[in-house]
């Protein structure tokens, strides 16, 4: 995948973890550095007000603190350290992919919704670049003609985000992404369990994901029907599209406007 092409470290490129030969010592007064990022922020009067905030970290401010909060709630270690660090444990509570436990959750779920094996719901948002360096504007500009970041996203019930892959330069819409998107790596390298399920007397061994229209019709996607024209596809496209919205929610509380 592009992807991991991209981040895959090269001979010429030592891996982070430790210090480099030849390189100095260079302090950086962190002690400092976390007393700049709380007054400019977040203590009573901090130099930024919360539509800076807003502007500069895409979410508002109580948004960050309501998250901060279940951080420390999961680790109280974070209680007593700075704020930067919380992201980092946000990304290992809520960013990786599920475990069993979670996966278990997921599809019981799915299935008291109707949904036997779904895992979650699959969109993109499209997020503007408003700084992006000029000689990469021509391949992050798709039809709006302005820098944009398209963000795949794959989200359960409570909107955990628990799949999240953003386009690199020439990717520019939700087929794109997806072709390029590690979403179904382990399912193409046969390392994805199977789980034999029924619908309608036929049986099914592979979950899928709920996306809109606009997406392919691939065995591992399950769209709302355009045009529906019995009371059993209205029933269906009703709940497939209710369930959808479980997505669009997340998003919604991403851009926290």
């Amino acid at each position: 995948m592009a992807a991991a092409m991209v981040c895959q470290p090269t001979k010429e490129q030592p891996q982070w973890g430790g210090s480099v030969h030849g390189h100095s010592y260079k302090p950086r007064d962190r002690a400092m550095m976390h007393a700049n990022l709380m007054n400019n922020y977040f203590n009573p009067n901090s130099v930024y007000t919360e539509e800076d905030f807003r502007r500069r970290f895409r979410m508002r401010r109580n948004v960050f603190k309501r998250l901060l909060c279940d951080v420390q709630q999961v680790n109280p270690y974070f209680n007593k350290c700075g704020t930067e660090q919380a992201f980092l444990v946000y990304k290992e509570e809520y960013l990786h992919e599920p475990n069993q436990e979670d996966l278990n959750q997921l599809l019981r779920k799915a299935e008291d919704r109707g949904f036997p094996s779904m895992k979650g719901s699959l969109d993109c948002m499209r997020w503007d670049w408003k700084n992006c360096l000029t000689r990469w504007q021509g391949g992050f500009s798709g039809r709006l003609r302005k820098p944009t970041v398209v963000s795949e996203a794959v989200a359960s019930y409570d909107t955990w985000i628990w799949h999240a892959f953003f386009g690199v330069l020439g990717f520019q819409n939700d087929i794109t992404v997806l072709k390029h998107s590690p979403l179904f790596n382990r399912l193409m390298k046969v390392k994805a369990p199977q789980l034999d399920y029924y619908i309608n007397d036929r049986q099914y061994n592979m979950r899928y994901y709920l996306a809109n229209v606009i997406y392919p019709k691939w065995a591992t996607l399950v769209q709302a029907i355009p045009n529906p024209r019995n009371d059993a596809e209205k029933l269906f496209t009703l709940h497939q599209e209710a369930y959808q919205k479980d997505v669009e929610r997340a998003f919604s509380i991403l851009q926290a406007r």
